[in-house]
Formats: C-alpha cells, structure tokens, sequence
C-alpha cells in the first residue's frame, strides 16, 4: 500500500516536474532551482522506500541548491561556484557512500552473526578474460567443518595472495552463506576523503571574499 502511495507521488511529481520545467525553460537558474527541489523530494521518497539511491539524489538537490544560491547572491563567482559545488558534491557523495556500507554491514551483522577468519586457498582464472584477472576463493573453519566459498566477484588488480587471510561474517545457521566485509583502511580512506573536499568547498567560499 505504503508502494502504491509513492509511485503516485511519483507520478504526479512528474507531471509537474514536466510543466514547470516548460515554464520556466528560458530562465536557467528558475530551471535548475526546479531540478533542484526535484531531486530533494524524489531523493527522499526514495530513501523511505528504503532505495540506496536516495541519499544521493537528496546530496545532489542539497549541493546544487547551495551553490546557485551562492552564485546568485554574488558570493561566488562562476568558477568559483562550479569549483564548490564539485568538491562538496564529490565528497558528500563519498560520505554518504561510506555511510551506506557501515549501515549495510551493521544490518547484514544481524544475519551474518558470526565472525570468521578465512584464507584464500585459490585464485581461479577468469577464462573469458586475457588479463590478470583472478576470483578468489576462500575457505574456513565452523564447529570443525571446513567450507570454501567464492568472493563475490572477479579482481583485476589487489587481489589477495593465496594463504592470506581476512575477516568474514557467515550465517551460522547455514554457514555456507558467507558476507565479505568492506575493508576498514578503504572505508577510513574515503571517509577522510570526503572530509577533505568539504573543507576544500569551504575553504573555496572563504577564499571568494
């Protein structure tokens, strides 16, 4: 019902998306504040049918209506407008990225309760490609039976050497259903990633005066 009641959101939206757009078609900055809010109401409609995408359309909205309103209230310039809207559009995106996988990983945590450690025991050519490219397949000790499962896809490069290890998450109620988690270094990474563009965008606003 909750569904029915949203693509009919969705629909009407729209239909409004499409006139308002033909109003306002020859004044630009009008059209963009309009995608603008279009994008923060589908973003959040979204978000509440529980779609990943979501968040992003709403950091879309959010960013660009930010960097219009500095550009139209002569705070920045051109340039300096595209360069903040950039830089805080990637690095939001990234966070928002990051948060994702930590919520994701928290909610497979209920599921995937137990905490492993597996080796890679064999890294099987992909046969379609001429490339290094490699699926690893790990294996695993549980209540001393041993199992072996595939990574979730194939890796052209940083793929793990064979009888290195690392941490997964199985289902102990079957435990041939295995969860890779994102490694930490990689979430950090881009955590610390996006913090900096924000403060590039920040310091981008601060330099304009």
């Amino acid at each position: 019902m909750k569904d029915k009641i949203l693509n009919t959101i969705l629909t009407i939206l729209s239909l409004i998306a499409v006139i308002l757009l033909f109003v306002f078609k020859d004044n630009i900055l009008h059209v963009l504040y309009v995608i603008c809010t279009l994008l923060f109401i589908f973003g959040l409609i979204f978000a509440i049918k529980k779609n990943k995408y979501g968040l992003v359309a709403i950091a879309i909205g959010i960013t660009l209506s930010v960097s219009l309103f500095l550009y139209q209230s002569n705070y920045l310039d051109k340039t300096h407008s595209i360069t903040f809207f950039t830089a805080l559009l990637i690095g939001t995106i990234t966070l928002v990225s990051d948060i994702f996988l930590i919520v994701e990983d928290m909610q497979v945590a209920k599921k995937y309760k137990v905490l492993v450690e597996a080796t890679c025991i064999d890294l099987e050519k992909d046969p379609n490609s001429k490339s290094d490219v490699y699926l690893p397949i790990y294996g695993y000790e549980y209540k001393k039976k041993v199992y072996e499962v595939e990574f979730v896809g194939y890796l052209e490069k940083d793929f793990p050497e064979i009888g290195s290890t690392r941490n997964i998450r199985i289902n102990p109620e079957n435990p041939t259903e295995a969860y890779f988690m994102p490694h930490m270094q990689t979430v950090l990474k881009n955590i610390f990633l996006s913090i900096f563009l924000v403060v590039v965008s920040i310091l981008v606003i601060i330099s304009a005066f």
